[in-house]
């Protein structure tokens, strides 16, 4: 549906009212002909009431039609405000768009500048550089010539050193085969007085092993019984017989006691854990 502008609304009313005048005049001139009854007094007030009212709606039109001519001009001047925005935004537009060029442009001139002025800088580091490196490639040249000068003269007199060194080393050979020769023959003599020394030590040795075997045999005839009395101390120790004191027995007595027992970790315990342990197996056992 279409929308009316106010102006227009209220310039239509105005028109239907300056139409009353002539409808008032028209309704006279009906009521001023006699028809069936004659003219009273109150269709009098009746055509007065109506003439003010009348008066009232032309006042009201000629409000309504100012009011009219006012919103007219505000209306325009409103379009003309909003031309001048919108001409404002179009010049905003080319203001900002012109900024941004001017900026691009700007950026692009200092960006070549700042290039231009790095590849300068470049430059003349690079000159710097090379310059200090030809400088450094220079100093070390010399020195290794000087270091080649000196260790050329190194050379030399380790030559004539070694010249010499080969001299005393000739001599000192010579030296060394009489001595060697020497050497061999106190060799031989010291191994006829080794093999001699030998004999007698395997002799040694050999009457060493018997009494070895002989002490064997009786350390076997004490061990077994000393086995025998840690049976017969640990059967006492299972009875709750025992009235011998362990502390007074050494480790490997106790350990035979404790192997009797069959006692488990004995191989690693001390004297006083054999001890401990002997007690409290032979008390359970015997419970």
């Amino acid at each position: 549906m279409a929308s009316i502008h106010p102006a227009h609304w209220l310039s239509e009313q105005a028109t239907e009212l300056k139409d009353l005048p002539t409808n008032a005049a028209w309704l006279l001139s009906k009521a001023a002909h006699p028809v069936k009854s004659a003219k009273s007094s109150d269709e009098e007030k009746r055509n007065e009431a109506v003439e003010a009212r009348m008066t009232r709606a032309r006042e009201a039109a000629e409000r309504a039609q100012e009011r009219e001519s006012e919103a007219l001009k505000l209306a325009e001047e409103a379009q003309r405000q909003s031309e001048h925005a919108r001409q404002v935004s179009e010049q905003a537009r080319q203001e900002i768009g012109q900024a941004e060029n001017e900026a691009k442009k700007m950026v692009a001139e200092r960006e070549g500048e700042a290039r231009r002025k790095a590849e300068e800088m470049v430059e003349g580091a690079r000159q710097e550089a090379q310059a200090k490196a030809n400088k450094q490639i220079q100093e070390a040249r010399e020195h290794a010539e000087s270091e080649a000068r000196s260790a050329q003269e190194d050379a030399d007199e380790a030559k004539a050193r070694a010249q010499e060194a080969m001299e005393e080393a000739t001599e000192c050979l010579a030296e060394a085969h009489r001595v060697a020769d020497d050497a061999r023959k106190a060799a031989l003599e010291a191994a006829e007085e080794a093999q001699r020394h030998a004999e007698r030590l395997s002799s040694e040795a050999r009457e060493q092993a018997k009494t070895a075997e002989r002490q064997a045999e009786t350390a076997e005839r004490i061990s077994k019984q000393t086995q025998g009395e840690a049976k017969q101390v640990a059967g006492q120790m299972r009875k709750g017989k025992a009235n011998g004191n362990l502390s007074s027995q050494n480790k490997e007595e106790l350990l035979n006691i404790a192997a009797t027992m069959d006692l488990p970790g004995r191989s690693k315990m001390n004297k006083k854990q054999l001890v401990k342990s002997i007690e409290q197996a032979s008390k359970g056992q015997a419970a």
